[in-house]
Formats: structure tokens, sequence, C-alpha cells
């Protein structure tokens, strides 16, 4: 599976599809701080990823 955390790529090793929310948790962030785009397209943490996507998380920054 292809992984970018803000545009950079980040190794992960997957067997079969997973959850979103479970691929995020497994990349040490949490669902309330990434946006997930699986092959170009933004989805929940309730959708699922295949090894052969491409999965892009894109940190939210908040600011005041």
């Amino acid at each position: 599976m292809l992984v970018y955390v803000d545009g950079q790529r980040r190794q992960c090793k997957i067997d079969g599809k997973i959850k979103v929310s479970d691929l995020i948790v497994r990349l040490g962030f949490t669902r309330e701080t990434v946006i997930a785009k699986v092959n170009g397209k933004v989805v929940t943490e309730y959708d699922y990823a295949e090894p052969s996507d491409r999965v892009d998380l894109i940190r939210v920054s908040t600011g005041g």
C-alpha cells in the first residue's frame, strides 16, 4: 500500500484491506488530526483501503 503523509511517503505493510480509521491509528495519528484520501477521493474513517490503493493523509492544522 502506498501511504503518503503530507506528501511524504511512509512505509506501511498491510495484508488485505483495512479500515481507514485503523490505518490512521497504526500510523500514529487520530482521525481528528488528519483528512484521508484513497486514490484521490476524500473518504471517512469508516471506509476501507486495499493493498493496491494509494492513501494520502493530510494533517489538519488549526489556529486562532
